[in-house]
């Protein structure tokens, strides 16, 4: 990873943006929230319990809870990735 940038509230992450050096792979479990996820730079292939997802540049996907794994690629060679994360939990939004 290049770089990550986090906002915060109540101690929780709710805006994420991130760049990577593709390819890069990641892996990780969303539980009890939301994640909505916007490519600005390159492309996220994105595997999950609901199957396998291309996410291209300017493109998003809303994620649920679950397991997941995202491999990062780059349109062009020796491009970064970038992408933005908002995270969704239930406990915020109600106070929203």
């Amino acid at each position: 990873m290049v770089s990550s940038r986090v906002i915060e509230f109540k101690g929780m992450p709710l805006f994420q943006k991130a760049e990577f050096n593709p390819p890069f792979l990641m892996q990780g479990e969303i539980k009890d929230f939301a994640c909505f996820f916007y490519m600005t730079k390159g492309m996220m292939l994105s595997f999950d319990s609901r199957g396998k997802h291309q996410i291209n540049e300017r493109e998003a996907v809303m994620k649920q809870c679950g397991n997941y794994v995202q491999r990062y690629l780059s349109a062009a060679e020796g491009e970064t990735c970038e992408a933005i994360a908002i995270y969704l939990y239930p406990e915020l939004l109600r106070e929203i």
